[in-house]
């Protein structure tokens, strides 16, 4: 079984197998490959809200409107209780 150490202290000796030396980085960089995608599409996502905001505060009109009505969409399903209790 090797055995890595350092010559100068051998009492921090270690098993030197492949796993032990390539496991952690080997997670750790698994997860840096799913979570950076995520991370940088929910960054990319927030930086065009804020820039669409930004745009309408200050090229945008305020519009002041009175709603009318609103119509029921035929696929919306709805309890038959009366609004009125």
């Amino acid at each position: 079984m090797p055995v890595a150490h350092d010559p100068d202290d051998p009492s921090d000796a270690r098993i030197a197998s492949c796993w032990s030396a390539f496991l952690a980085p080997l997670i750790v960089g698994g997860l840096g490959v799913v979570f950076t995608p995520i991370g940088a599409v929910l960054f990319v996502r927030g930086r065009r809200i804020q820039r669409l905001r930004a745009r309408l505060w200050s090229q945008g009109r305020q519009v002041w409107a009175e709603i009318e009505r609103v119509p029921r969409a035929a696929s919306s399903r709805s309890s038959r209780r009366s609004r009125s209790r």
